[in-house]
């Protein structure tokens, strides 16, 4: 040994330090033990003879469990395997056991274990045998969840050889399975998965998709309590918070729907699923769920809702067209028939002209009724053919406005005629044009009050395009169109609610042909309304038509 004398001073080293372990453990009142991972006593503490009447020889080399009680056996063993399966430093665990003495008497001994560098096991043993009654009391482990973890081990992995590998397997699996989660949960495209505390409501965790959906960084989520209350809307925040504090304080999952704003200020659906996490006891620790992105089911129920309502409305036009057609059929015929009837007893020659000119009337009225009704039909089929011809309107249309001359003047209504000079030739269809005029004169005769203008107007458009057209203006006065009711005067069957104070009637067509014959002309119309002032502007293009001309 000389001739390695470096060796040989930490050798001494090395057993001075032993020796003042040893000494160090001979002189406190406890008793102390070092044990390998397998449970076999590698030193032990003098006074463990004095104090149980131990021979140190026979108890060192030899496993613990061989001394310990045999109801107590397996549940300290569990508790000593989970501590050999913790990282060195680790939290040690107190296990309380009966422990065989040399007069093979058990003495109640508390352990308390922690785990060294080398996988050894140290343990400081007292004696409470004198202080407590122990005799059906398991060993206790200092925290419940401890136990539970240590239980959990043992009935998994009884074979001891086995426990370290199967711990590390486990926690590779849970790393590769927490990992695959959360990038299911982030690669939703159309909902969030979320966590909050229950009573900050400040979120723990949010899927990345958030920030797809709704614009705002994760960072926003985590960092501000009240985030998530201040991007509902307005309308919904109220009803929405006290809802969800109602069902966490009763203790139910819950589900419910609501808006919200995004950060580019769109206004999105969402369908949000709660579920309550408790811990073992009851206790609410947090909140979780999924948020869905359902804007595109609302919008569609929403057009269905609308669609809905317009087939409701075109229905209830549709019985409201029915009894007024009936109505407007029947009475030139009740009038016809009156009119003969006082024909068979009327003798004076006036009379007889009187009642045979109403004849003449309503028959021409009856006709232009079923006429307007069979050419709405045609037009709807798309049945209607055109023989579109050049047309000049300044000596086209005096030839229209002259038969309303003599019904004009009956009704002391003023008419007023305002042409362009130079207005250019048309390429369309004369007789539709015809009718649209007729339609619009014969309406403007009907609301127009004693007194009241007529003013029918064409002149030449230069429109933003460089595309040249024409507009011919009919307007009336003493007469108004709601704003509101503009945009539905050309739907069929409608007819404008209280707009008749003069109880004209009609069936709700004459509009609707009018717009129909302006678009097989390809012009469009508009209606426009002011104080006692209604007017009707038909634009026709005229460009195509010149190329048709030449």
């Amino acid at each position: 040994m000389s001739k390695f004398p470096r060796l040989k001073q930490q050798i001494d080293e090395l057993l001075g330090i032993q020796t003042n372990l040893q000494a160090f453990f001979d002189l406190t009142p406890d008793l102390f033990a070092v044990l390998d991972p397998n449970g076999s006593f590698q030193i032990l503490s003098q006074n463990w003879q004095e104090i149980l009447g131990l021979s140190i020889a026979e108890r060192e080399s030899r496993c613990w469990t061989e001394f310990i009680h045999p109801d107590d056996i397996n549940s300290s063993q569990t508790c000593f395997r989970w501590l050999c399966l913790q990282p060195s430093g680790c939290k040690g665990i107190t296990i309380e056991n009966r422990f065989r003495t040399q007069n093979n008497s058990y003495r109640w001994l508390s352990w308390h274990f922690s785990r060294g560098e080398d996988e050894r096991l140290f343990a400081v043993v007292r004696d409470i045998s004198e202080s407590q009654n122990r005799e059906q009391l398991a060993p206790v482990v200092d925290s419940e969840t401890e136990v539970e973890k240590v239980t959990f081990l043992n009935r998994t992995y009884p074979d001891w050889e086995r426990i370290l590998e199967s711990e590390k397997q486990e926690r590779i699996k849970a790393q590769i399975s927490d990992s695959r989660f959360r990038d299911l949960v982030n690669d939703l495209s159309d909902a969030i998965v979320w966590e909050c505390e229950p009573n900050s409501l400040k979120f723990t965790f949010v899927s990345r998709s958030a920030e797809r959906i709704l614009g705002y960084p994760l960072e926003q989520w985590q960092r501000r309590p009240d985030f998530w209350i201040n991007l509902i809307h307005p309308d919904d925040r109220d009803w929405v918070t006290a809802f969800c504090r109602e069902e966490v304080k009763q203790g139910r999952d819950h589900e419910f729907e609501y808006r919200c704003l995004t950060l580019d200020g769109r206004i999105i659906w969402l369908r949000d699923r709660v579920s309550l996490v408790c811990d073992s006891l009851g206790n609410l620790q947090s909140l979780r769920g999924l948020m869905v992105n359902i804007t595109d089911r609302k919008e569609a129920e929403t057009e269905k809702e609308h669609i809905l309502e317009q087939e409701r409305a075109n229905n209830r036009a549709k019985d409201e067209f029915m009894a007024t057609v009936s109505h407007e059929l029947r009475t030139p015929l009740t009038n016809i028939r009156m009119a003969i009837q006082m024909l068979k007893v009327v003798k004076e020659p006036e009379m007889r002209d009187r009642y045979t000119e109403i004849m003449l009337t309503e028959c021409t009225r009856e006709i232009n009724l079923v006429n307007t009704l069979l050419e709405f039909q045609k037009l709807e089929a798309g049945e209607v053919t055109v023989a579109s011809a050049p047309l000049q309107l300044e000596t086209w249309l005096p030839s229209i406005i002259e038969p309303f001359l003599p019904r004009i003047n009956a009704q002391k209504q003023n008419l007023k005629i305002d042409l362009y000079a130079d207005l250019p030739i048309l390429i369309l269809d004369g007789a539709s044009l015809e009718r649209i005029v007729v339609e619009l004169l014969n309406n403007a005769c009907k609301y127009t009050p004693s007194g009241g203008e007529i003013t029918l107007t064409a002149y030449p458009l230069n429109q933003a395009d460089n595309l040249e057209s024409v507009e011919l203006i009919i307007s009336n006065s003493g007469v108004e169109i709601p704003t509101d009711e503009l945009s539905r005067i050309f739907d069929k069957f409608y007819r404008v609610p209280s707009h008749d104070p003069w109880k004209i009637g009609g069936t709700g067509l004459g509009l609707a042909l009018v717009a129909k014959l302006v678009e097989l002309i390809g012009g469009t119309i508009r209606a426009e309304s002011q104080i006692n002032l209604v007017k009707f502007i038909i634009n026709i293009p005229v460009l195509n038509n010149r190329i048709l001309a030449v």
